[in-house]
């Protein structure tokens, strides 16, 4: 259950009938949800979200007259405190960078298991980063060949400060969700040395924390991998 009986209020946005229809008997069928509406197409996401308000939209990336992506960028656009998890079936490294990047906070895949959607869906209404951990590989992938050929800088300062390779999966690994600890025995490091890793990352990003490191790597990662 959510905090003090709390019901997250859900929107739903697929042009798949029999997936809205999946994915809110899902949802209407635990204590802690409401679907409080569903979308066919982007542009209809955003008139829906003004309208109702939700705490968390779950978001298919491909639909016609406005993907998913442009429909993240637009929701956020309007309301920057919006929650997103993307549900897709678009399988592909670069789609969970580009969904990172846009501003989502999670994202799984349709074939993934009815608790796992659920536990997506609360993680994210509760503002925390979610990914499952073949999309936290995926995503480390990802960032592995984009730190090969544009390494991730800050152009506060005028100066042009890399960050390394173990530095870029500390921080893809943070986006995740993970903890010092998970990172850790994810990377066969310590905790002390992902620490000071997080330490060097915040200074050469020019952030205050962490949080802020996060925000910083969803939001301009994909843009940078894309120059």
């Amino acid at each position: 259950m959510s905090p003090a009986g709390r019901r997250i209020r859900a929107l739903i946005v697929d042009d798949h009938p029999l997936m809205r229809e999946a994915l809110a008997a899902a949802l209407e069928g635990e204590p802690d949800f409401q679907v409080c509406g569903s979308a066919v197409n982007g542009q209809e996401a955003l008139q829906r979200y003004a309208a109702l308000r939700p705490q968390v939209v779950i978001m298919d990336l491909m639909m016609p007259v406005r993907d998913g992506l442009t429909a993240i960028t637009d929701i956020l656009g309007f309301d920057p405190d919006a929650r997103i998890l993307v549900l897709t079936s678009a399988v592909g490294d670069e789609r969970i960078v580009q969904a990172l990047a846009a501003g989502a906070q999670g994202y799984l895949l349709k074939d993934a298991e009815r608790s796992q959607i659920l536990e997506g869906v609360r993680r994210v209404a509760d503002g925390e980063v979610y990914l499952p951990p073949e999309a936290t590989s995926r995503l480390v992938r990802a960032l592995q060949r984009w730190g090969e050929t544009a390494p991730m800088s800050t152009a506060a300062g005028g100066g042009e400060r890399p960050i390394s390779q173990r530095q870029l999966h500390v921080l893809a690994l943070a986006a995740s969700g993970l903890t010092d600890e998970q990172i850790a025995a994810r990377l066969v490091l310590t905790t002390s040395t992902v620490r000071v890793h997080m330490h060097h990352i915040i200074q050469k990003l020019g952030v205050g924390d962490r949080a802020e490191a996060i925000i910083w790597y969803t939001r301009h990662g994909g843009e940078r991998r894309q120059a």
